[in-house]
């Protein structure tokens, strides 16, 4: 009984030994391992990843690209006034499309011969600046022409017979009607024009005879 009481007290002994061991080497005055120290401060100090936030679509999109105008597809009037010096051009669309017209007619002016006469032209902002007018099949642009006559003997007039328009934006050219105060397409014109002025394009014919 007495060997066997020794033997026990012995035993616990080396235990407590044992665990005394295992708590010092868990202990908080132990170094810690300097790779993991480095590691997690480089998490910790890392800027976040933030992803990009996603594009906006474009809003710059262009605007579709008129196609060619034909100054064919116009019918054209020039219509005399009771003031002779002022008249009223009108072009309507006789195309199949809608079209946009911006800006001055340019007109011609031709001797009985056909040929160009050389008086200036000028444009004019009468009745204002330019501003598109668009124009559905069937639609008129109006604008005010006005000339300065002379005499046929003056030797800075030139005697027009004939007259052409070409739309703003158009190719080619388009007869104009020269339309009496009777309201008769004047068959035999003879105009002795020193210049002219041209109006821009208006969607109305109000204001545009104001020169």
């Amino acid at each position: 009984m007495r060997v066997t009481t020794v033997a026990t007290v012995v035993s616990f002994a080396a235990l407590a030994v044992s665990l005394t061991a295992c708590s010092g080497s868990t202990s908080g005055s132990a170094s810690p391992d300097p790779l993991v120290a480095r590691n997690a401060t480089a998490s910790a100090t890392a800027p976040a990843t933030v992803p990009a936030p996603p594009r906006a679509p474009s809003t710059s999109a262009k605007p579709p690209v008129q196609k060619a105008i034909s100054a064919e597809t116009f019918h054209a009037e020039l219509t005399l006034q009771p003031d002779q010096n002022v008249a009223l051009l009108t072009l309507e669309n006789r195309g199949k499309t809608t079209v946009t017209l911006n800006g001055w007619p340019k007109l011609r002016f031709l001797g009985a011969d056909g040929s160009p006469l050389g008086f200036p032209i000028h444009d004019v902002e009468i009745p204002g600046a330019a501003t598109p007018v668009t124009l559905k099949p069937g639609t008129t642009a109006f604008a005010g022409v006005k000339w300065t006559l002379g005499d046929k003997a003056d030797s800075d007039a030139f005697v027009a017979s004939n007259f052409e328009a070409t739309p703003p934006g158009a190719t080619g050219t388009t007869n104009i009607d020269l339309i009496g105060l009777d309201g008769q397409t004047v068959q035999v014109p003879q105009f002795p024009i020193k210049s002219v002025e041209v109006g821009t394009l208006q969607p109305a014919a109000q204001g545009v005879l104001v020169f």
